[in-house]
C-alpha cells in the first residue's frame, strides 16, 4: 500500500481499531476530540477532522495525517507505517458513537496478548511507572508486564502495563497507548473481612492511593470499575457494605458517578474531595498536576 492510499484510511477507523474511541463530536460526526494517544493527559485536547482526515495534538503542538499518527503509535519509521496498513485490515467505520461512552459495549478484541510477565522490568515501563510516581515493585503485586500486539499481526509485539478484570481481559497501558482486551469488566480485590468498600475508577488511581497511604494493600474490598460504564453493575454489591470510600475523579462523569453512589447508599465518603480537591484524579495529585478547571 502507497501513501496516497494510507491517507484515504480515516483516522478514526484506525484509532476504532485500537480500542480508542472519541470522548466527544464535533460539527455534526465530522470531527472528533479524543484523549491523547500519544501522551499521558486527563482533559480530551486530542482533535481528528474527519472530513480532510488529519488530526492536531493540541497539548503537544503537532499534528499531520494518519501516516504521521502511525509512525508514532506503532514506534516505526514511514516504511514501516506503510508496511502496517499493507498487512492490517481497518474496518471503515469502526466506531459509532452511538455506541454511548456510558453504555458497556462488547466487542472483538483487536489486540493479542502474546506473553505475560508477573514481574515488571522493562527499561521502558519501569521509567513510564516512575514518571508518575508509582513504583514498579508495588505496580508489579497488581499487574503484570505484557506484550501484545494487534490481532492477526507478525509485528513484534509491544510492551506495556496489564491490569487484569474479574473476567480476565486486561486494561493496558503504556506512554503511548491506552486501551484494553476484550471482555471489558470490573476489578474486584478483596485482602480482608470488613465493612468497608474502597471505589476507584482506574488502576493507576488505585496505585496512586497505596503509594500515598505508603500500604501494600488496602484493608476490605477494593473494586475498580476500568470505565464508569459499570457503575450499574457495581451498585448493587455496595450495600453488603457499611461504608463506601469512593476515590472517583473530580471532574464531571466523576461528580456524577458518586452523586449515583450517595443516591443509593446512606454512607458515602467522598474521599476525592477531601485528599485531592484541585486535582483530577489520585494519579495527578501524586504528580503534583492541578486541574486546569
Amino acid at each position: 500500500m502507497n501513501a496516497n492510499q494510507c491517507k484515504r484510511i480515516k483516522i478514526s477507523d484506525y484509532l476504532a481499531t485500537k480500542n480508542i474511541a472519541p470522548s466527544k463530536v464535533l460539527k455534526n460526526g465530522d470531527s472528533f476530540l479524543y484523549l491523547s494517544p500519544i501522551r499521558n493527559e486527563r482533559t480530551a485536547s486530542f482533535f481528528v477532522d474527519n472530513s480532510k482526515n488529519v488530526w492536531y495534538d493540541q497539548g503537544a503542538g503537532k499534528g499531520g495525517t494518519i501516516i504521521d499518527l502511525a509512525m508514532l503509535l506503532e514506534g516505526v519509521p514511514i516504511r514501516g507505517a506503510l508496511e502496517y496498513f499493507t498487512n492490517h485490515t481497518v474496518k471503515q467505520n469502526a466506531f459509532s458513537f452511538n455506541q454511548q461512552k456510558n453504555e458497556a459495549v462488547e466487542t472483538k478484541s483487536q489486540i493479542e496478548i502474546v506473553q505475560t510477565n508477573s514481574n515488571i522490568d522493562s527499561g521502558i515501563l519501569v521509567d513510564y511507572l516512575t514518571g508518575r510516581k508509582i513504583s514498579p515493585s508495588l505496580a508489579s503485586i497488581y499487574c503484570d508486564e505484557i506484550h501484545y500486539k494487534p490481532v492477526s499481526s507478525y509485528q513484534e509485539p509491544y510492551r506495556a502495563i496489564g491490569f487484569k478484570n474479574d473476567k480476565g481481559g486486561y486494561e493496558i497501558r503504556s506512554r503511548h497507548f491506552k486501551g484494553g482486551t476484550s471482555p471489558k469488566y470490573y476489578t474486584t480485590i478483596k485482602e480482608t473481612v470488613d465493612d468497608e468498600v474502597n471505589l476507584f475508577e482506574g488502576f493507576f488511581d488505585f496505585l496512586s492511593a497505596l503509594t500515598y497511604y505508603r500500604v501494600n494493600f488496602l484493608e476490605g474490598t477494593t473494586i475498580i470499575l476500568n470505565s464508569v460504564a459499570f457503575m450499574d453493575k457495581v451498585i448493587p454489591m455496595l450495600s453488603s457494605f457499611k461504608v463506601v470510600n469512593s476515590y472517583l475523579d473530580n471532574d464531571k462523569a466523576g461528580d456524577e458517578a458518586t452523586m449515583k453512589l450517595s443516591n443509593n447508599h446512606s454512607n458515602v465518603i467522598n474521599q476525592s474531595k477531601i485528599i485531592f480537591p484541585g486535582y483530577n484524579d489520585f494519579n495527578d495529585f501524586l504528580m503534583g498536576k492541578p486541574s486546569l478547571g
